[in-house]
């Protein structure tokens, strides 16, 4: 499953690859090895946030076969997607330290056991 979200987001990290400042603080925000949502979409809050969205497709796909605790979860992570999707803050550092933790739940979500 991991490779298909790879794989699809590959397009959107080779457009908007870019080393700056602002790179930097939110490498230093979600740390270092853990930065993988921010390299991905370039720094980009809107590419972050379909990245994500590819991640709550395959959720759903899946959800016949996940538990209700764990759907329960998804939900909730991506209901807080939604609020810092549809209205990006100018604070880019702690939107992508949101994103990332959102990202991360809806991945282990998708467990099915």
């Amino acid at each position: 499953m991991m490779k298909k979200i790879t794989i699809i987001v590959c397009g959107l990290a080779l457009a908007g690859c870019n080393a700056n400042s602002e790179w930097a603080k939110i490498s230093a925000a979600v740390g270092q090895i853990d930065n993988t949502l921010a390299q991905l979409s370039g720094n980009s809050i809107p590419k972050a946030c379909a990245i994500i969205a590819v991640a709550d497709s395959y959720f759903q796909d899946l959800k016949a076969n996940i538990s209700a605790k764990n759907i329960a979860i998804e939900a909730k992570a991506m209901a807080a997607a939604q609020v810092i999707c549809n209205n990006p803050p100018t604070n880019t550092v702690a939107a992508f330290k949101s994103l990332w933790n959102i990202w991360k739940t809806v991945q282990d979500s998708t467990k099915t056991n």
